[in-house]
């Protein structure tokens, strides 16, 4: 569709309605009511019918390839409502030898955008803390974009503090020349 003056609104309109939303869903109040009025949902081990969902969630391009890459150092969890997936994160393993990201890391929390602010992602985390406390793990890392302040709050309250750990620091300073600014937080199990 080409771009045109009414389209140009549109997308400006739109832009403003989710810059909205995701002001709201930091306040007490939306919280609140939000997990009232929403309908439960269930976390679990997500299956191989879970994963290509949230492939075709966070891919409906096809720009990561037609097929999830299976896991083999790790456990993917699911939020699901009915048969909906509605949020995913990642418990991952990576052996000494791939260098500063050795270690265990929580990765890849994603909330569709209608549930953020109910507790899926806390749920989610806490499912997948409880399942490596279970394991015998004793550390759990991951990696936030430091202006994430929903983010960084959610993992604050579930006991992460910021770590400096220095290759990976280094690493994600490289990287991080695009504006954006990655953080380390960790915590003990």
């Amino acid at each position: 569709m080409p771009h045109t003056k009414k389209s140009g609104l549109r997308a400006s309109l739109l832009r403003g309605f989710y810059a909205s939303v995701l002001a709201l869903q930091g306040t007490p109040l939306y919280r609140r009511a939000a997990a009232f009025l929403h309908p439960s949902y269930a976390i679990a081990v997500a299956t191989s019918e879970d994963i290509l969902a949230v492939h075709q969630w966070l891919s409906p391009s096809g720009a990561y390839g037609d097929q999830p890459v299976a896991r083999t150092n790790g456990v993917d969890y699911v939020a699901k409502h009915s048969s909906r997936v509605i949020g995913f994160v990642q418990y991952v393993h990576w052996d000494e030898n791939i260098g500063p990201h050795a270690g265990d890391w929580l990765f890849s929390l994603f909330v569709r955008l209608s549930w953020r602010g109910v507790g899926v992602g806390e749920a989610l985390c806490r499912r997948l803390l409880n399942d490596a406390r279970a394991q015998g793990i004793s550390d759990i890392r991951l990696i936030v974009d430091a202006d994430n302040v929903p983010a960084v709050r959610l993992y604050h309250k579930l006991g992460f503090e910021r770590q400096h750990l220095p290759a990976l620091d280094a690493l994600l300073a490289e990287k991080g020349t695009a504006g954006r600014v990655e953080i380390v937080m960790g915590r003990r199990l």
